[in-house]
């Protein structure tokens, strides 16, 4: 079920690294965990030219920045 979008804006050394949307969905019948993270961004790959990453809301990932640092 959806719960929300975050923007997040991940930064390294002063420089942004990544920039974009987390969508954040509760997934209550899983044995893993309770929510989970999702977000896409584009590559330089010719055969992959977006990548969706999905990360498990599993400590020490508790937050859509944690997801993304992950």
């Amino acid at each position: 079920m959806y719960v929300e979008t975050v923007p997040v804006k991940e930064m390294f050394q002063d420089q942004t690294v990544w920039e974009g949307e987390v969508e954040v969905f509760d997934i209550p019948e899983s044995p893993e965990a309770d929510r989970i993270y999702a977000w896409s961004h584009e590559t330089d790959r010719v055969d992959e030219p977006r990548r969706t990453v999905t990360v498990l809301h599993i400590p020490p990932v508790t937050s859509a920045e944690m997801a993304v640092k992950a």
